[in-house]
């Protein structure tokens, strides 16, 4: 990727087993990509993002079965969104304790910047080319 550009290049992201990776800039664009991404992985990651399901709990104390998997796919979803990030991005939500507090974080740090241009899906897909 070109110094400065404010989008992400097709070899950044074209493996279904790693996220695009979010470096500080062409956030909407990455948010888009990612959105997909961890659809297309687990629709239940998505779920757990949208819905907002906390950490599990830190006492020992008896979860039910739902929540323990619920807990698991928090897990799995903050996971796949730190993997999406680079160190620095990682380190500005370290402390959050679900993968929605992740979500909502980012958006708030990378979602309102002035000259960033909200990307909608259909021209993230026009400037991610594929030659074939």
């Amino acid at each position: 990727m070109a110094s400065g550009s404010t989008t992400i290049s097709f070899e950044e992201c074209c493996s279904i087993m790693c996220p695009p990776l979010l470096k500080g800039e062409a956030y909407f664009q990455w948010r888009n990509i990612m959105k997909y991404f961890i659809l297309a992985f687990d629709i239940d990651f998505w779920m757990i993002i949208v819905e907002r399901y906390l950490e599990a709990p830190t006492k020992k104390k008896k979860m039910s079965v739902k929540d323990t998997k619920k807990g698991l796919l928090n897990a799995k979803a903050m996971h796949t969104l730190l993997c999406g990030l680079d160190e620095e991005v990682s380190k500005k939500v370290s402390t959050c304790k679900s993968a929605k507090d992740i979500w909502v974080k980012l958006e708030k740090l990378y979602g309102n910047k002035k000259g960033e241009k909200k990307d909608d899906a259909s021209s993230c897909a026009n400037r991610l080319q594929i030659h074939v």
